[in-house]
């Protein structure tokens, strides 16, 4: 995604009012998947947003054997995101821009660790196209959304990466670091769900099957 539209629109748009603001800098948790589209594997449809917010939805997807299938990442903090420089084209001696980002660079660390799950986690670097939705401590979903379809956020090319294991830090626990990249434009369209019931807590309740 980005670019410029051309021709250009009449004129310029209208900001739409925020409903819902993310604090990014609390996200603990995100799913993984190896498609875009986030499947209600129950009903074998597109789901919705009353649907994501639901355990029983999520508990068939991280069950399933088959690329749905949704994977839980251990607990994660420090959540940084860094956006990405604007490209530009040069020609005959000018440069221009092209309306277009590197990617998304997000930086985190997995807050106690141990080398099974860290072994897991570098697995990641192999996939070759990955998609992603973050969960907060407020207990909020964010996802992407293309009217009442539900998308993971679009990860750039095999940039899942995992540290080894460094030093006990945060009160004993083991620390390692991670990075990830979101590609251009990932964030247009960025939904926000509460997971509905008060016994549903997706940085408890959602484990890998």
């Amino acid at each position: 995604m980005g670019g410029c539209p051309c021709p250009l629109p009449d004129a310029l748009g209208t900001i739409p009012a925020s409903t819902c603001d993310i604090q990014w800098d609390k996200i603990n948790k995100m799913s993984i998947c190896r498609q875009r589209i986030w499947e209600s594997t129950t009903t074998q449809e597109v789901s919705t947003v009353d649907q994501i917010k639901t355990l029983s939805e999520w508990s068939a997807d991280l069950s399933a054997s088959d690329d749905t299938r949704q994977f839980i990442t251990v607990r994660v903090g420090n959540f940084v995101m860094v956006p990405g420089a604007a490209r530009t084209v040069d020609y005959d001696g000018n440069t221009t821009a092209t309306g277009s980002y590197e990617s998304t660079t997000v930086n985190f660390d997995y807050q106690g660790i141990g080398s099974d799950e860290l072994e897991e986690m570098r697995k990641l670097t192999c996939e070759p196209t990955l998609f992603a939705i973050f969960f907060d401590s407020d207990k909020n979903i964010i996802h992407g959304l293309n009217g009442t379809v539900i998308n993971g956020f679009e990860l750039a090319i095999k940039t899942f990466t995992s540290t080894d294991m460094g030093q006990e830090e945060l009160a004993g626990l083991i620390i390692a670091h991670g990075q990830l990249q979101l590609v251009d434009g990932w964030s247009s369209g960025t939904g926000v769900t509460i997971s509905a019931p008060d016994d549903f807590n997706p940085l408890f309740d959602l484990v890998n099957s």
